[in-house]
């Protein structure tokens, strides 16, 4: 046949016109379209939900018709919930602040979150009121009412970067932008703002432009993982063991990319990537695993010279990438070996210094929430809390090739100290006990007693504790340093739960309660109470370390394994309280074998023997001796009283 032949087509004999085709094929695209939007949601709805959407296609209900239902009803939810708004939680068992906290010396007393929650009716004014009329006390930074009102979960990300971004070109897991912004978001909103690994503007740059320099898709995927975990919409985040779970998809994906990274090259996102999947690991109670990928993160930074000086301009994004991430990996490793008393592998930290916030705010990406129902977008204020770490675990890293911290003399505990109390003076100056409200705030605080407790306890005499807490932090004695920072330690920890409950992903949060836990059921077993007024505030306490253990289990598998370790150090009769009140189960047999096959955990715990004395155990050890343990029903989140 010639080229130019026309071509002649016959007349279909069904009397249909090109027109009527072209419509049908239109109409059968859109059919295929519509399924693959089901089929997207089936896979990404709660399982009850899922259930329930097949029951009406079994029904006969129009494919049509059901998704876009489900869409508006979606829609018509998020503009119909407003995000928790109750001004304080309860604590459990017993309501008021315990008496031996409140003393003249405890500097959080002062605070507005224990103003709001305590105080609310001596007053009228707003935290913002009452800074403008304090003439005596110049802040550094404020927050607006809104973040003394309500808890961090009701707050959102406020990134117009994120809503640019087709996300779905770096990852094979999911095509729905929507519900890889919302995860990408709570990564952002919370592991990254606990753990910053990399700079967040330099990435979000790159992947909109397509660009692979401060992005990857094996980064991408780890961060989308760790997303996952703190979604709260994610009901099952915890299980990153099942298959189904689209936080196991994602790190499926991301080993899958990690076996195709050529071993012999060493690049800056494969390190960040490395970082993300050790906390992911360890937070899930394999840091067998974890613990491997923070190894490799230091051979690859080593190999790429991070910790030797500087190699960009000082102005360029490679210098403030390289910097960020040679510290992430330094304060990842010195946190780690304090933790597990390993030995420090990096023993100088990096050359390159982080620079002072105050002067260089440009050097760092900021991180701004918004609540609901307000145009106010609020700076975290991240750069701070990045600059005050990497200086925390400096003083900390000094000890790199010495003894644990538990194993020092006396002379070097009051040395580091005085190190530690001239960082604390900076840390106050930034994020004064006054103003305290967020999370990662009260966590900064916390640290700073947690570390010195951790100091001085293997100096202080039992028998010598005193009765009542110093009435300033001017003390002097192992005693009395000890006595003064765990009041500090326990008022910080309570009004966090006050402002925020623990609900929200906070892994510092798990270490601190279940320290809590310990040392109340010590205090408990150890020696006999005074008065059944004492008996009850412990058992609060351990409740209150119970509860956070609960909640910070929807997020983390390692919550849950935590919480059976407490328990297992528990006397029948408190056990049985614990179950009272927060309605917890036997564990199941699935999660028993879960706990059999796949729990490889070296993080160190202290549980309370028979004797009432503390002991440090690998906690993959004890969950091999566990009898009979208890695990948290998941219960709706109605807990806490909302106030006029």
């Amino acid at each position: 046949m010639r080229k130019p032949t026309p071509c002649h087509y016959p007349e279909l004999d069904n009397g249909l016109s090109k027109r009527d085709l072209q419509s049908q094929v239109e109409n059968l695209r859109r059919r295929v379209s519509t399924f693959e939007q089901f089929l997207e949601l089936l896979k990404t709805v709660p399982e009850e939900h899922a259930a329930t959407m097949l029951e009406h296609v079994r029904a006969g209900t129009d494919i049509d018709n059901l998704l876009n239902n489900l869409i508006e009803a979606d829609l018509l939810l998020q503009l119909s919930v407003v995000p928790e708004i109750r001004r304080r939680y309860d604590f459990p068992y017993l309501k008021d602040m315990p008496a031996h906290l409140l003393f003249e010396g405890n500097r959080y007393l002062d605070s507005f979150v224990y103003e709001a929650t305590f105080s609310r009716s001596s007053s009228s004014s707003t935290p913002r009121e009452k800074v403008a009329n304090d003439s005596s006390r110049r802040f550094l930074i404020t927050f607006p009412q809104n973040a003394y009102d309500k808890p961090f979960r009701a707050a959102t990300i406020a990134d117009p970067m994120l809503e640019k971004i087709d996300i779905s070109k770096w990852t094979t897991v999911t095509s729905d932008n929507r519900l890889l912004r919302k995860y990408l978001g709570s990564y952002f909103q919370s592991p990254s703002v606990l753990s910053p690994v990399f700079h967040k503007d330099l990435f979000l740059e790159d992947m909109i432009a397509g660009e692979t320099r401060f992005a990857s898709k094996l980064l991408v995927n780890a961060v989308l993982a760790a997303g996952c975990q703190s979604c709260l919409d994610l009901e099952d985040r915890w299980m990153l063991w099942n298959p189904d779970n689209i936080a196991y998809k994602f790190m499926s994906e991301c080993k899958r990319l990690w076996d195709l990274e050529p071993p012999e090259r060493s690049r800056l996102t494969t390190i960040q990537a490395a970082l993300v999947m050790n906390i992911t690991y360890n937070l899930n109670a394999n840091d067998f695993i974890g613990i491997q990928y923070l190894d490799q993160a230091c051979r690859m930074a080593r190999a790429l010279g991070l910790f030797g000086p500087a190699r960009h301009d000082t102005s360029s994004k490679s210098y403030r990438a390289r910097a960020i991430t040679a510290w992430a990996v330094w304060s990842r490793h010195a946190v780690t070996c304090l933790t597990y008393s390993r030995p420090f592998k990096i023993e100088k930290p990096p050359e390159v210094c982080l620079p002072n916030p105050l002067e260089h705010r440009a050097f760092y990406a900021d991180v701004r929430v918004q609540y609901p129902l307000s145009e106010k977008l609020i700076s975290l204020h991240m750069d701070y809390k990045m600059y005050l770490e990497a200086q925390l675990y400096l003083i900390l890293g000094e000890r790199a090739g010495s003894p644990p911290v538990e194993k020092h003399s006396l002379d070097d505990a009051f040395h580091l100290k005085k190190k530690l109390d001239h960082w604390f003076d900076r840390v106050t100056e930034l994020f004064d006990p006054k103003i305290l409200v967020f999370p990662a705030h009260f966590d900064i605080h916390m640290q700073y007693h947690y570390w010195i407790i951790r100091l001085f306890q293997p100096f202080v005499d039992q028998s010598k504790m005193p009765v009542t807490p110093p009435l300033t932090a001017m003390s002097e004695t192992p005693q009395e340093i000890v006595r003064y920072s765990a009041a500090m330690f326990e008022t910080l920890l309570r009004l966090y739960y006050l402002r925020h409950s623990y609900d929200t992903y906070d892994a510092w949060i798990i270490h601190f309660v279940l320290v809590l836990g310990t040392n109340s059921l010590k205090s408990l077993y150890g020696a006999t109470p005074t008065t059944q007024q004492s008996v009850d505030v412990l058992r609060s306490s351990i409740l209150l370390a119970a509860e956070g253990l609960r909640q910070q289990g929807k997020n983390v598998y390692i919550a849950r394994v935590c919480a059976l370790g407490m328990q297992n150090s528990m006397r029948p009769d408190d056990l049985q309280l614990v179950q009272t009140y927060l309605s917890l189960k036997p564990v199941t047999q699935e999660e028993q074998n879960m706990i059999d096959e796949s729990v490889r955990c070296l993080y160190p715990v202290p549980i309370v023997r028979a004797d009432g004395e503390l002991e440090t155990r690998k906690l993959g050890e004890i969950m091999t001796e566990v009898g009979e343990p208890y695990v948290v029903e998941n219960l709706s989140s109605d807990e806490g009283s909302l106030e006029d």
